[in-house]
């Protein structure tokens, strides 16, 4: 995924992240305000809460920009997540060039983490009018897997991030599910039809926006996918067919451990040369 933005701006945003990690909130907000023209007093610049409005419109600037490496940077230390790793670009660029997508992968490669990251930015952009689903085959999985991290990173980033956190569940409010990233549990056994991704329509946004257009945006990830049953497929069909209607602004991507070169995962992962030939 190459990086729009110019050395310049990189090299702002690693100033600024530099500042956030060593908690110089004051600091970094006292050099946007200079480069944004704004005057703050003496007073105003001794109270780290006066810079906040300016870093969060910086942050929201950089997700605008198409600069989610330097977002992620500004948010994280490299210990909590570190976007440079080679695993992790391609699974970004993924998400940015493709509406659809299986990653195939060995264990601890970062697939699920690296998509959950780049979906909890793109709710953090977009929340009222953001809908993630991250679908699993048990509670026990999402909750001590993919969401104990998306909820750290919530509750641990550098700056304040919206809405509350719940079981299964970050959002803007428990009363509105549609702006929210939800556990979904598809439960094991001999399901034919699973049913848990219908009624996932997008609403209308109040005003267009100018980037997404009248909708809001809906984005599905299944983790460890080849473990949900078979009647999610289904469901995945419908999806599909949405995305072939709307386009822009609704996504579906899953991720698994390869197993069985005969399931449904692979019959729809297989590439155009077949198994047979895969290395």
């Amino acid at each position: 995924m190459p990086n729009i933005l110019s050395p310049q701006e990189r090299q702002l945003a690693a100033t600024i992240s530099g500042l956030l990690h060593a908690h110089k909130h004051g600091e970094a907000g006292m050099i946007l305000a200079d480069l944004s023209g704004v005057s703050l007093t003496a007073a105003q610049a001794d109270d780290p809460k006066n810079h906040l409005p300016l870093l969060q419109y910086y942050l929201h600037t950089l997700l605008e920009g198409g600069g989610f490496t330097q977002a992620a940077q500004l948010l994280w230390s490299p210990t909590q997540f570190n976007p440079e790793p080679l695993y992790t670009r391609q699974v970004w660029s993924l998400f940015s060039e493709a509406d659809t997508g299986l990653i195939m992968g060995a264990a601890k490669c970062s697939k699920s983490f690296s998509m959950g990251v780049r979906l909890f930015l793109e709710w953090v952009r977009d929340p009222e009018w953001t809908t993630i689903r991250v679908v699993g085959p048990s509670e026990n999985h999402l909750e001590e897997n993919l969401f104990s991290h998306l909820v750290s990173l919530h509750q641990h980033a550098s700056l304040p991030m919206p809405g509350e956190v719940g079981d299964l569940f970050i959002g803007l409010s428990r009363r509105d599910q549609m702006s929210s990233i939800r556990g979904v549990i598809i439960p094991k056994g001999n399901v034919k039809k699973a049913g848990r991704l219908q009624g996932g329509h997008r609403r209308p946004r109040t005003t267009p926006h100018p980037i997404f257009g009248p909708l809001s945006r809906m984005f599905i990830f299944l983790d460890e996918v080849e473990n949900i049953p078979m009647g999610i497929w289904q469901d995945i069909d419908n999806v599909l067919s949405e995305i072939e209607k709307g386009g822009q602004g609704f996504k579906i991507f899953g991720a698994y451990n390869p197993s069985n070169a005969s399931d449904e995962v692979a019959k729809r992962a297989e590439p155009p040369f077949g198994w047979g030939d895969f290395d």
